[in-house]
């Protein structure tokens, strides 16, 4: 799947980073977190929050308001 929005954060992690995402502009509590691995971390340093991207990845379930995205892949 590919999910296209806002960056609230960047945490950087010991086995992967995960880059949260605002999944409902109207309710900043939706989450979508994307895991990557951690040779993207170089890449995934220079974002910023409020910077639009758009990820690909394999959706892995939902918690609560967070949605899950595994093995996830910078687009744009």
């Amino acid at each position: 799947m590919e999910v296209t929005g806002a960056v609230i954060r960047v945490n950087d992690r010991t086995f992967q980073v995960v880059v949260e995402l605002v999944g409902d502009e109207n309710d900043r509590e939706n989450t979508v977190e994307c895991e990557f691995t951690p040779e993207s971390r170089a890449v995934l340093a220079a974002l910023v929050p409020d910077q639009q991207v758009t990820i690909r990845g394999r959706c892995t379930g939902k918690i609560g308001r967070r949605v899950f995205v595994a093995d996830a892949i910078l687009v744009k």
